[in-house]
């Protein structure tokens, strides 16, 4: 961490490998703003704005990560990483002080792990890839609740957008030849307020940016 002059102000005890993907916001509701990151081999941790590290584990080698509200009977948001070279493709479920709530072994490599607002009810899915056999959309408690259909749609790359405009969010599938949206099946309920989290910019999506979902309602 430096400061807008330059003067390092703290830093990690990362040496062996490097940082992936970061989030940053308000995780614990005892807390302030967090840290979330994930740097590989040197595995996850969570950290207070002053650099103290408040959890971290080491299981594997962390590649990505997102907040959001997975489990919304929970208090305060959870944590999902996912690794990725030697035991690759390994989900890892966190409350909001770090602590690991379950652990799951995927079939593929490369789940993106996105947030997904996708029926409006205040609690996240998972987006871990478009593949008709191993992707889909998961909830807290690591079950697939809407697979992708059998229909012939591109597998390459997908991303979470709001499109339609009505809050909730919709699945974009494409690989070089082609592009397909997928939406929801149901009208969106009627309601005195609407779920839409704050996200991280459009703009700013890379490989480098870690998948942020911070629960705000809205008067409708």
């Amino acid at each position: 961490m430096i400061d807008s002059d330059g003067n390092l102000l703290w830093e990690l005890p990362i040496s062996i490998d490097h940082t992936d993907e970061i989030v940053i916001g308000p995780i614990d509701p005892d807390h302030g703003d967090l840290i979330a990151i994930v740097s590989g081999w040197e595995g996850f941790m969570l950290l207070a704005p002053d650099g103290t590290i408040l959890k971290r584990t080491i299981n594997g080698h962390g590649q990505r990560i997102s907040v959001g509200n997975y489990l919304s009977q929970n208090r305060g948001l959870e944590i999902l990483t996912t690794t990725y070279w030697g035991s690759q493709g390994i989900l890892y479920m966190h409350n909001c002080k770090g602590e690991e709530l379950w652990s799951r072994e995927l079939r593929c490599n490369g789940a993106v792990i996105t947030p997904v607002n996708w029926d409006g009810s205040g609690q996240d899915l998972v987006l871990l890839s478009a593949s008709t056999e191993h992707g889909g959309l998961m909830d807290g408690e690591g079950d697939i609740v809407v697979p992708f259909p059998d229909d012939g749609h591109p597998e390459l790359c997908c991303e979470v957008l709001d499109i339609t405009g009505d809050e909730r969010e919709e699945i974009v599938v494409w690989d070089l030849k082609s592009l397909w949206v997928y939406t929801q099946d149901r009208a969106k309920s009627k309601s005195d307020k609407t779920y839409l989290p704050i996200k991280y910019p459009h703009y700013n999506a890379s490989n480098y940016r870690g998948e942020f979902c911070f629960p705000r309602w809205i008067e409708s």
